[in-house]
């Protein structure tokens, strides 16, 4: 997405944050993204609210593929662990993660961003991932050269204004604390 930005192939993109690796682009600050895990509420603890990455990886997991950035991000934070995993799934789609996981064989890691999108019932559980929670800084991008398209300064000057963390946090909220 960045070659396309910087090629005008795109007059924006939201992208994962690519701290000091674009300085061609600006870059408007959107939300910050943190992970959950989805799972069959028979595979996690009554009344856990969080779990753990080492915990985490005793499971048979569905996860991203290696190329999408929010597994490389999952995959640092198992490394940053000592911890590897093999998932049982692999999919460039969080909606497959999410039917996996309803499938009730699998669990996924998750940007809690996606919770919105599919109401979880009783089978399926949220979860935070602690020990630590990340966070991923996703922003609108453009190309810094030039004075853009009028799509992209108009994207970019609505961006700014956007309370997207408090809409995802409530989102996190109201599920995590359904259990």
């Amino acid at each position: 997405l960045y070659r396309r930005l910087r090629e005008f192939e795109l007059d924006a993109a939201i992208v994962h944050a690519a701290h000091g690796d674009a300085p061609d682009v600006n870059a408007v600050p959107l939300y910050r993204e943190r992970y959950v895990l989805l799972a069959p509420a028979d595979m996690l603890a009554s009344g856990a609210a969080t779990m753990t990455w080492a915990q985490a990886a005793q499971l048979p997991l569905a996860l991203l593929t290696p190329d999408m950035r929010d597994r490389q991000i999952i995959d640092k934070a198992f490394a940053d662990r000592g911890i590897t995993v093999g998932p049982q799934v692999e999919t460039d789609s969080v909606a497959s993660l999410f039917a996996a996981t309803s499938a009730g064989n699998w669990a996924s890691i998750v940007p809690h961003t996606w919770l919105w999108t599919s109401l979880l019932g009783p089978e399926i559980r949220a979860v935070e991932m602690t020990d630590p929670v990340l966070e991923a800084d996703v922003v609108l991008a453009t190309n810094s050269s030039g004075p853009g398209s009028p799509v992209a300064r108009a994207l970019a000057a609505s961006a700014g204004g956007l309370a997207l963390n408090e809409f995802f946090d409530a989102q996190l909220l109201g599920v995590t604390r359904r259990r």
